[in-house]
């Protein structure tokens, strides 16, 4: 702890303050501290949790999820479209903390998937949930009780609307709310 509290105090001197061997937040500290746990609420975009190699699950992203994201302003990425260099579980933190909303489609019970909703919900970060028709009686309790776009590959057209309306419903002060025109 004296480390950190060294180093703060090295980076920033206003954010602790040392009184008797003890650290305190200043004033700007604590609010260095709101401004790192509160969302990126400026953010454009948004994060993909998915199960990946399912061919029908990645070419409804690519068709449906990913334009139906576009559609209401946001940019959707999945962590492989972009590869970098480093921890994988980091890389997806970062993303998921630097991310509006998170779609986490539950087609395939994927424990990551869970997790990683899991992990934006409790950053306060609204997660819309999609999951293939034929599965969604399949989603966990504690889970299916929440907003479901549910998709079905011989209707894709529908879950993109419905996703859109989820979208606008979750965020209406920043999502655009109507398509444009070609």
């Amino acid at each position: 702890m004296v480390q950190i509290a060294d180093s703060l105090d090295k980076t920033d001197p206003k954010i602790l303050k040392k009184v008797n061997n003890k650290c305190q937040l200043t004033i700007n500290g604590w609010q260095r501290y709101e401004e790192l746990k509160s969302v990126v609420k400026d953010s454009r975009n948004a994060f993909m949790a998915m199960k990946f190699g399912n061919s029908d699950l990645e070419d409804f992203y690519k068709d449906q999820i990913k334009p139906a994201v576009k559609d209401t302003g946001f940019d959707l990425n999945k962590p492989d479209e972009k590869p970098k260099a480093g921890i994988i579980d980091v890389r997806m933190e970062v993303e998921i903390r630097n991310s509006r909303f998170v779609i986490a489609d539950l087609t395939h019970k994927n424990n990551g998937v869970y997790w990683e909703a899991g992990f934006a919900s409790g950053l306060g970060i609204p997660v819309i949930y999609t999951c293939q028709e034929d599965e969604a009686d399949k989603i966990h309790f504690d889970t299916n009780h929440r907003l479901f776009v549910k998709w079905n590959s011989r209707k894709p057209e529908e879950a993109k609307e419905q996703l859109k309306a989820a979208i606008r419903a979750t965020l209406p002060t920043e999502a655009k709310m109507a398509d444009e025109e070609d």
